[in-house]
């Protein structure tokens, strides 16, 4: 019987090094839509998918014409067999495929003509002597736990006729964003460039975009183009060459920034540029509980450490100093030869606390018992800024600081009463389920529901992204066709997730790189005592605009892999999309 060639041989060692290589190459790649459980590496799959289509050409069943078409397409000298040591090997049709994929599999070829082509001739004629009853010209490959998409792109880009399934509602939604959309609306002069793009580049008028913290230009009238009175035109360049080169990624890009600037004119006001026009990027916290020494009964903060960078060059860190007569912590940050203090030692030890007014030991059953009956507090500890130089700058807390917090609660006390998503409150208050505690731990600290995962600012934030990104979604409906304002409306969602992903007090600070931990990056959901808010609205960690850019990317370099899009198995209502009720 016939042999294919990964029944004989794969490069496994260069596949696996272009696998693990694939975690530091982001911009582009697949994973950076949504987070998904399990990613598989493109570049595996790339090579089990060709390798599971080709026949052994060695074998002593393989047609000869197949030989003589592997001979031809592979060709080249760079396909000449080699060791890993760059030694030469047998110079056969096998060895050739065989060194063919080390080349294949590399991330920057992924689409690549001169690798690709080659790769799409040798499947079709695989296709057409090993099934010659088949119908049409391509493979049919059919993935049913599809997840992340990964196997069923590899199998579009190969040039195969591709089905993928899932029943997972947020792998479809994935699926949908990686093996249909991009395909099928991201190709070149696929679509008109519409009126509101038209409109964006008469105003641009070859000006130069507004740095982060400075006015829109957009925001005063300059003549170039009339603006309708309340209506808001995202301060991003996107020319009319650039939209007809792919429509579905102008678009994301468009209304990407439509919301925004529609989310910085409603919640910008609280997170305020310093006077010297340094930019908060994140908010440092600390939880606190109030101690159980009759003594010192005050709020005492639980901190694992307190650092804030630890770079090689620049060392910061605060200090927490507890004033008995006023019954609160002040935390003064010091620098480099300043910290004479140990910030590795937190309040938070071993699985108990320490009281920072009396130094008494404060035992997990206590810190408990106090999160269910809903006695821990949050305190914050520093503020994290980008400076107008580029540089980063932290200083402590200020009563401006807390005046606005305590705004934002307000704020979102409002936004409880006002806002309503259909049915549903705007307030996620589904019960968090204590199945596994060595991986869900925060309901044994009285974490129970979904939004006590948040800050009333982040909970005041989502709430008006999720509220304007269902404005866009109006607009792109009355402005394209259903199935296409669909489309632009997923990958809305999607840019949600990402700021959502970092917009919770399970995101803890990373001193090293400077930037915030997403929620769900450990696979764990566990009790964070001290947690970083992030500014999604002008350049902290997963911030809007840092979103749209990743999901474009991802659209960009999906479109260009095939012009034909995948079938996704089982898809939900474009109408619910589309109903602003």
């Amino acid at each position: 019987m016939l042999k294919r060639l990964i029944e004989v041989a794969l490069p496994l060692k260069e596949v696996s090094e272009q696998s693990a290589r694939e975690k530091s190459i982001r911009h582009g790649h697949i994973s950076t839509l949504h987070i998904w459980w399990a990613r598989r590496p493109l570049a595996a799959c790339r090579a089990a998918v060709f390798a599971s289509l080709i026949p052994d050409p060695d074998d002593p069943e393989c047609p000869e014409s197949f030989r003589k078409l592997v001979t031809e397409l592979l060709g080249r000298n760079e396909f000449k067999p080699r060791n890993g040591d760059g030694s030469t090997v047998e110079d056969t049709p096998r060895n050739r495929c065989l060194e063919f994929i080390k080349h294949l599999v590399k991330w920057e070829n992924s689409n690549n003509p001169e690798y690709i082509e080659p790769a799409r001739n040798l499947v079709t004629a695989a296709h057409k002597f090993l099934h010659p009853g088949a119908e049409g010209d391509f493979p049919k490959v059919l993935d049913p736990f599809a997840g992340g998409g990964a196997i069923p792109l590899e199998a579009l880009r190969l040039g195969c006729e591709t089905y993928a399934a899932d029943l997972n509602p947020v792998a479809h939604l994935i699926e949908l964003c990686t093996l249909v959309y991009p395909q099928k609306y991201g190709q070149p002069d696929s679509r008109s460039v519409p009126n509101y793009i038209k409109k964006l580049a008469s105003r641009i008028g070859g000006k130069t975009r507004r740095r982060k913290g400075q006015v829109s230009f957009f925001d005063k009238a300059d003549g170039i183009a009339s603006v309708e009175e309340g209506e808001i035109i995202p301060d991003v360049e996107i020319t009319e060459s650039e939209y007809r080169k792919n429509p579905l990624a102008a678009d994301v890009k468009y209304w990407g920034n439509w919301v925004l600037e529609s989310a910085s004119r409603a919640v910008g006001k609280f997170y305020p540029p310093d006077p010297d026009g340094s930019v908060p990027l994140a908010y440092l916290w600390a939880r606190s509980v109030k101690s159980p020494s009759p003594m010192t009964s005050f709020q005492t903060p639980l901190l694992r450490h307190t650092w804030l960078t630890k770079k090689t060059k620049s060392k910061v860190a605060f200090k927490i100093l507890a004033d008995t007569s006023t019954g609160t912590c002040d935390f003064p940050v010091s620098r480099d030869g300043a910290i004479d203090f140990k910030p590795d030692q937190g309040s938070v030890r071993q699985g108990h606390a320490i009281c920072s007014f009396s130094q008494t030991t404060i035992p997990n059953k206590y810190l408990q018992s106090e999160g269910k009956a809903g006695r821990l507090g949050e305190v914050l500890t520093a503020i994290v800024l980008s400076t107008p130089k580029g540089g980063r700058k932290y200083r402590s807390p200020t009563e401006e600081d807390r005046r606005i917090v305590e705004e934002a609660r307000l704020a979102l006390d409002q936004a409880k009463r006002d806002v309503r998503f259909g049915k549903f409150s705007p307030v996620p208050d589904e019960k968090i389920p204590p199945t596994e505690i060595r991986r869900i731990s925060v309901p044994l600290y009285g974490i129970d529901t979904f939004s006590k995962l948040h800050t009333a600012r982040q909970l005041n934030t989502l709430i008006s992204l999720a509220s304007v990104v269902r404005q866009a979604c109006e607009h792109v409906c009355r402005s394209h066709e259903e199935e296409y304002a669909l489309a632009i409306a997923e990958y809305l969602g999607l840019v949600f997730d990402r700021v959502l992903d970092r917009s919770s007090t399970a995101c803890i600070w990373h001193t090293s790189r400077e930037t915030i931990e997403g929620t769900v990056g450990r696979h764990t959901l566990p009790m964070t005592w001290d947690f970083a808010e992030t500014n999604p609205i002008t350049g902290g960690s997963g911030n809007v605009e840092g979103a749209v850019e990743w999901v474009v990317k991802s659209i960009e370099t999906t479109a260009r892999a095939s012009q034909r899009s995948a079938v996704v198995i089982s898809r939900s209502s474009p109408a619910a999309f589309c109903d602003s009720s």
